[in-house]
């Protein structure tokens, strides 16, 4: 572990040795096993749409965000209706496979 890179921080001038939660655990794998079941450019085509959908919404933070997380909700969902046809079954698609990564892992985590 002492040369994993996420297994430290920065604090002050000081690099200190963190512990990897099993929450990290999770998303990590969730992540990684996403990333290989989506191509590179389907990645990329679902990055930039989530994030023009997030743009519509003129939130500069993610606190600005979830302080007003009923009125950007309506927007965010305005903009997904507006979206091509194909756009919104890809944004679906890389989403649901996403999720299904998640559950896979939980199943994992449930087992041991």
């Amino acid at each position: 572990m002492q040369h994993d890179l996420y297994s430290w921080q920065v604090i002050g001038d000081k690099f200190v040795k963190t512990k990897i939660t099993n929450a990290s655990n999770f998303f990590d794998n969730t992540i990684t096993n996403w990333l290989l079941e989506v191509s590179k450019e389907q990645r990329e085509e679902f990055i930039d749409t989530i994030f023009e959908i997030l743009n519509t919404t003129n939130v500069k933070t993610v606190d600005e965000l979830s302080s007003k997380w009923f009125k950007n909700a309506i927007t965010i969902i305005k903009t997904y209706k507006n979206l091509n046809p194909e756009t919104r079954k890809m944004i679906t698609k890389t989403f649901t496979t996403l999720l299904r990564s998640g559950t896979n892992n939980i199943r994992k985590i449930n087992r041991n």
